[in-house]
């Protein structure tokens, strides 16, 4: 049961880390493109990160190194779609990938024991954060409008 409680928002969050897709043409915005399109380097990043959301159930199945080893890997390349996110989903992404490093250090905290994370009120106020489900949500939408990538 506590594990369909987390399961939901943990899922949520991780489809933050779905934001990998910018245009090769430069905004004026510090040499990052204005929006995103089909095909560009954030797009194929996006597409890399999504490959490994099938393995957020990992958190859930008892191995706290396949946990780590699992949400680790989604930090790294969730952490390159965002130096390659365009203007227009930036800042947005920044705060879903902030959630998945925020997830990282809560579970580091209980040895990556997502049950024993799971009753600490801290943890569970970030499983349940608002902030994350809206960032999730406009990042979804995006990456489906922009990059052609299936809500999952």
């Amino acid at each position: 049961m506590l594990r369909s409680f987390i399961a939901v928002p943990v899922f949520a969050l991780a489809s933050v880390a779905l934001v990998a897709c910018g245009d090769d043409e430069k905004s004026s915005g510090g040499g990052r493109a204005a929006t995103a399109v089909e095909g560009d380097a954030f797009c194929v990043q996006a597409t890399e990160v999504d490959a490994l959301m099938a393995n957020m159930a990992t958190l859930f199945g008892g191995d706290p190194a396949a946990s780590e080893a699992a949400l680790t890997a989604l930090i790294d390349e969730a952490t390159k779609a965002e130096a390659l996110a365009p203007t227009d989903i930036v800042d947005v992404l920044k705060v879903s990938v902030q959630g998945f490093r925020d997830l990282a250090t809560g579970l580091e905290k209980y040895d990556w024991d997502i049950n024993a994370a799971a009753a600490d009120p801290k943890f569970a106020a970030l499983l349940e954060s608002a902030e994350q489900e809206k960032a999730s949500t406009s990042v979804e939408s995006y990456l489906s409008e922009k990059c052609g990538i299936a809500s999952s």
